[in-house]
């Protein structure tokens, strides 16, 4: 028989143990739940790693070379996709060799300089039977011209007033800048050669300086220029009117580097906003310094209507805040998603892949056929909707 305090005794102490067990197996349950989120983690983190590197020293191109002609699935707890073995047969045929196209023939409209060759010797005593004609091509630099307007003044042989004499003096015609000595032919040089030949207004004095000898200074040609975009803001204005003219819009943004005009050899990242306009195929380019929604809010006003675009959180924003602006996806963006999926999902990645190039296809043999919108879209629902759906069910499941 043992004494009540000592059983006491023991009870308290078996009781600690347990408490100690239990809260060991309470922290051995925390641990490995720990564990199991940190090689989540680790996942994840690995994953943009490589996605980084693919993005740092592999090619950004996304073709597709389908390795089977059809895929079907089947929807299990696992990914487990069925590659049906192709019926193979073999197939002879013979194929009409194509002839080369040859050069392309030279443009009609170009000028032609004539350039006679006589044989060699005498040829006085011979009979004339025709021409063996060659053609090339050469090209001559442009011709800086000066153009000098040289005004007739004319006075009156008999003076109105009585004490002077009348003078008359032609008019000089009209010119886009009055004050400037550019002509028209000039300035749309300069900026055609700036903003479709992407040659800087810099390289564009040093090439007038060394074909013609003529020096024309920095600060003039950015007069010139300044000018030139206020005689265009009307067209401007009127371009923005038509491109947002209409219920539906595609709208993206790129990263663009700008220099700094107060720090020279520095930079900040501005952001190139492009909004198209579908149906007239008329596109804006509006320049921002952020990527916020301050500037595509700005753009929009009280546009109404579809807005074609990716994921940016900026574009729900902006449809959150408008009742009349409803999103549409792009497909080139979901596609993309798939594509980065190879590595891990090769299989159900491929089958994703493979049915959105069928639609592509479809809609090249539209444009090929050069259907109209009304057409376009009969065939969609025909061709691509049942598709579309199943694949969409796919997607969900």
């Amino acid at each position: 028989m043992i004494s009540k305090a000592v059983f006491m005794d023991l009870l308290v102490n078996f009781e600690r143990k347990l408490a100690r067990e239990k809260l060991l197996e309470d922290q051995l349950s925390a641990a490995v739940i720990l564990i199991g989120k940190q090689e989540d983690t680790v996942v994840n983190l690995q994953f943009e790693v490589n996605q980084l590197k693919k993005i740092l020293f592999k090619g950004k191109g996304e073709r597709f070379v389908p390795c089977s002609l059809q895929l079907s699935l089947a929807f299990d707890d696992q990914e487990v996709i069925t590659v049906p073995e192709p019926t193979k047969e073999k197939i002879s045929y013979h194929r009409a060799k194509k002839k080369h196209p040859g050069r392309n023939a030279l443009p009609e409209h170009i000028p032609v300089e004539e350039i006679i060759l006589e044989p060699e010797g005498i040829t006085s005593d011979m009979i004339y039977i025709g021409d063996e004609i060659t053609e090339t091509l050469d090209y001559k630099p442009p011709v800086l011209l000066k153009i000098r307007y040289i005004r007739r003044k004319y006075a009156l042989k008999s003076p109105v007033d009585g004490s002077k004499r009348n003078v008359v003096i032609a008019d000089l015609p009209a010119r886009p800048l009055p004050k400037a000595i550019a002509e028209a032919s000039l300035l749309a040089h300069l900026f055609t050669s700036k903003f479709v030949d992407h040659l800087p207004f810099y390289r564009q004095i040093e090439m007038f300086k060394r074909q013609f000898g003529w020096e024309l200074h920095k600060a003039t040609l950015n007069d010139w220029f300044s000018a030139c975009c206020t005689l265009l803001q009307p067209l401007y204005e009127c371009h923005i009117k038509q491109v947002f003219q209409t219920d539906y819009l595609q709208i993206d943004e790129s990263p663009i580097k700008v220099l700094q005009d107060n720090q020279p050899e520095s930079s900040h990242q501005g952001y190139m906003w492009v909004y198209r306009n579908p149906t007239n195929h008329l596109v804006l380019f509006d320049y921002r310094k952020g990527r916020g929604k301050s500037g595509p809010m700005e753009r929009l006003g009280s546009f109404e209507g579809t807005i074609q675009c990716d994921g940016y959180a900026v574009y729900k924003s902006i449809a959150q805040s408008s009742q009349g602006i409803r999103l549409m996806s792009c497909m080139a963006h979901i596609r993309r998603k798939f594509f980065d999926a190879m590595e891990h999902h090769p299989k159900a990645a491929e089958y994703a892949i493979g049915e959105i190039s069928g639609w592509y296809a479809l809609e090249r043999k539209y444009r090929e056929n050069k259907y109209t919108p009304e057409e376009r879209l009969l065939h969609r629902r025909k061709d691509i909707r049942p598709g579309f759906d199943a694949f969409k069910d796919w997607v969900e499941t």
